[in-house]
């Protein structure tokens, strides 16, 4: 499989030490004109110690790091002594950035790091692999099952490429925020100010966090479908349950809130009963929507909303059909 890369150009290297003097480092993200020092003193054990070195790229990434560069390194870009000795855990990294162009080809299935890779500012890259697992896990099992829809495969990339590929791009705006220099400080001052604004702070945080992913749609779609419904309050069968409690291992959730088209919905997905559960609820806080098809991995492969965008059961016919197929009796 072919991938576009993105060159180092930072050096960083990271360390798990005994610290001689663990109040007396700069703890947190400390930046100066060399780079940046990130420690995590710890007077009862093992310190976290990194330094981003800004001046260019390892010369060889392979090359095992040792105390003695760590110790270097951290002091050079500190501007002064940070002894340190027992290393634990010794490590480098960089920039470097690589993502595939498919996540699949053939019987070949790509996710985490095999398909992408970035500077692991911010720690995006275990929710970016995790989500990547919950969403090909669902479709593999359900065409391992023998449901025929070539979607269920073939969605894979269009729906977890483009998350990787804003990660890169994000990691790659932070790190220029970070770049030391007179040069950068009106844009961090700037961004500074931006950040004190809800909507911006609201943004940023669900960008880093992978919970603003929305998946493709059809123009003639609810606005709802492809977004990730929140862990919201229900009552089923007078309990007291929410969003998340709901589906269960390999089958997909039909959540009705209005009860008239129970029967009428239930009469539509008759052929894909067996991975469809139908779930009748109620919510308390009012919400947007009549009934929701909601996938394995949380987010809404179907919505008749207030306005009638989902085109009640024939529209859950069409989706069920485009999402698994029919099996053939």
């Amino acid at each position: 499989m072919t991938s576009e890369e993105h060159p180092p150009r930072t050096a960083a290297v990271l360390g798990l030490v005994e610290l001689d003097d663990p109040f007396g480092a700069p703890a947190g993200w400390t930046p100066t004109p060399r780079g940046w020092t990130v420690i995590g003193p710890n007077p009862y054990g093992p310190s976290r110690v990194a330094a981003f070195d800004f001046s260019g790229p390892h010369a060889d990434r392979r090359t095992p790091l040792t105390l003695e560069e760590l110790r270097a390194t951290v002091s050079r870009i500190a501007g002064r002594d940070i002894p340190m000795r027992d290393a634990r855990f010794l490590d480098r990294f960089s920039d470097y950035a690589r993502l595939t162009h498919t996540y699949r080809s053939g019987r070949v299935l790509l996710a985490g790091d095999a398909a992408h890779v970035h500077f692991p500012v911010g720690g995006q890259g275990l929710n970016l692999g995790i989500q990547d697992a919950v969403n090909l896990a669902w479709k593999l099992a359900l065409r391992l099952r023998g449901w025929p829809s070539p979607w269920l495969l073939d969605s894979y990339t269009a729906e977890r490429r483009p998350p990787a590929a804003r990660t890169i791009a994000n990691t790659q705006a932070q790190l220029a925020l970070m770049t030391p220099g007179d040069t950068h400080d009106p844009l961090r001052e700037l961004f500074t100010r931006l950040l004190r604004l809800p909507d911006v702070s609201r943004h940023l945080g669900d960008m880093i966090s992978d919970q603003d992913v929305r998946l493709p749609r059809s123009p003639t779609q609810s606005p709802l479908t492809g977004l990730f419904l929140p862990n919201l309050p229900l009552t089923v069968e007078r309990r007291p349950t929410s969003v998340a409690r709901l589906p269960r291992p390999g089958r997909l959730v039909l959540l009705v809130l209005g009860h008239e088209a129970e029967d009428a919905l239930r009469k539509a997905l008759a052929p894909w009963d067996e991975v469809v559960d139908v779930v009748p609820a109620t919510s308390e806080a009012p919400l947007p929507l009549c009934a929701a098809l909601l996938r394995p991995d949380g987010y809404l492969a179907w919505v008749d909303d207030e306005s009638g965008a989902g085109a009640g059961p024939a529209g859950l016919e069409a989706s069920l059909d485009t999402y698994l197929g029919r099996r053939v009796p």
